[in-house]
């Protein structure tokens, strides 16, 4: 079967529906379709920051509800069940506390649904919550930030055999601490290091961060130097070799897919065995799709973006 894969869409519908008409795709009886035996598989973040939270949803949902699309949910989806589920173990408590940057960054989509606890809100919460952690077909392999076999293996008793959380295995991997929990940060977040006493920065919404994301994709990266995605403050850190739990044992037996990273520039392919799509539409770049064949090496001129 042949596949549009994605990247983070954000909120910018006008840009995804600018996307699929370029990939051929035409929207009839309210459901963007491809004339030809295609599907479009998205890698998460649907939500947050973009000016058109729910026609986003809209789209996609119509599309996976008519299998004319797939998914897997983005470390935002993740976070917005968090901040909608109570946490037992912490009575009057959300698993994600509704404070601070944690509402600042879930913003955009709160006021979209009017609210947390609305109607909407809880209907499109039990949305995220049916969408795969991950998805391993024959042809390819797609998760939101990492593929990460030791921490699928972690989520064991918790998934079904489609890569969903069960609602029992919710709770356990929204319960920081656990190795469920640790699990889905790999593969929603990426693989992370702590950066050496006295360096850090601020990400994109202003907070200050001392863990830095990990080039995991990339087998030569094996410094703090060189594994360390954050620019700016790469040139301060050792030559010393990454701490053992952030290694990632890759494996190129058939085509990636991720997103997450905010990569900038011309999209381009991270290798002939897997690529980012997240070319930073929320940041005033583009949302780019990767058009899937069969093939076993991906081929730089497959690439697709709209600004």
């Amino acid at each position: 079967m042949s596949f549009d894969i994605v990247g983070d869409v954000h909120g910018h519908a006008d840009s995804l529906k600018a996307l699929l008409r370029s990939l051929d795709y035409e929207e009839r009886n309210g459901v963007w379709r491809h004339g030809e035996d295609r599907r479009v598989i998205f890698v998460g973040d649907l939500i947050d920051r973009g000016p058109a939270q729910l026609e986003t949803v809209a789209i996609v949902r119509r599309m996976i509800e008519a299998d004319t699309a797939r998914i897997v949910i983005g470390n935002h989806e993740f976070n917005a069940v968090a901040f909608a589920t109570l946490d037992p173990g912490n009575p009057g408590r959300h698993f994600r506390q509704r404070k601070g940057n944690n509402v600042l960054h879930h913003s955009v989509f709160l006021d979209a649904v009017g609210g947390a606890d609305t109607p909407l809100h809880r209907e499109l919460i039990d949305f995220f919550r049916a969408m795969p952690l991950w998805l391993d077909l024959p042809e390819l392999r797609v998760v939101h930030a990492c593929w990460s076999s030791q921490a699928m293996a972690a989520l064991q008793g918790h998934v079904d055999n489609e890569g969903r959380l069960t609602d029992a295995g919710f709770m356990v991997a929204l319960s920081q601490g656990t190795p469920a929990y640790e699990a889905c940060e790999t593969l929603l977040k990426g693989p992370e290091m702590a950066l050496p006493a006295g360096i850090w920065y601020r990400d994109a919404q202003g907070s200050k961060r001392k863990r830095c994301r990990t080039r995991w994709w990339d087998a030569t990266a094996n410094t703090l130097r060189s594994a360390c995605t954050e620019e700016d403050i790469a040139g301060q850190l050792p030559d010393d070799p990454l701490p053992p739990d952030t290694e990632i044992s890759l494996d190129d037996s058939k085509p990636l897919f991720f997103g997450h990273y905010w990569m900038q520039g011309v999209p381009s392919l991270t290798s002939n065995k897997l690529t980012c799509l997240d070319f930073s539409i929320a940041k005033g770049g583009v949302l780019c799709a990767y058009r899937f064949d069969g093939e076993s090496e991906l081929q730089t001129p497959r690439l697709r973006w709209v600004s």
